[in-house]
């Protein structure tokens, strides 16, 4: 049976420590920020991901990879590794997030403080003349309700 490659391209993004890798195909149904390699654990792409040199920080969702670094690197040499990386995990087939993990990452420390003052000094100003509001509801891990 013959393998279809795998398609990766790369966007550095603002910060020139973060990179995004979009994949021709999903790596993970869900949404998991990965903050440190001990959350890596149990999750092969994750774990091979956050052997390479200088990878600080991996957020998964869908078919996007985002990988932040605190090395000099150049994203030009780091990311053929990230993509080499990609590539054999994928090609090795199966789960490449830990079921599960994202409903066991802890809150970002501040973030429902964070995001209640986003929505209160700037999104609900602007959207009150027209009698809308929105409101937090949750916080679970990174994600926001």
């Amino acid at each position: 049976m013959e393998t279809k490659e795998i398609r990766i391209s790369a966007e550095p993004q603002m910060d020139p420590d973060i990179c995004r890798f979009v994949i021709d195909r999903p790596v993970y149904d869900g949404f998991y920020n990965c903050r440190n390699k001990a959350m890596a654990s149990g999750s092969p792409l994750l774990e091979a991901l956050f052997a390479l040199p200088g990878i600080t920080e991996v957020l998964v969702s869908g078919s996007s990879i985002t990988v932040a670094k605190n090395s000099p690197e150049e994203w030009a040499d780091l990311g053929l590794k990230i993509g080499e990386t990609i590539r054999a995990r994928m090609a090795a087939g199966g789960t490449q997030v830990a079921p599960g993990a994202a409903a066991k990452q802890p809150p970002l420390p501040g973030l429902r403080e964070k995001v209640q003052k986003v929505f209160d000094e700037e999104i609900n100003p602007g959207i009150a003349g027209h009698g809308g509001e929105v409101n937090l509801v949750d916080v679970q891990g990174s994600v926001i309700f």
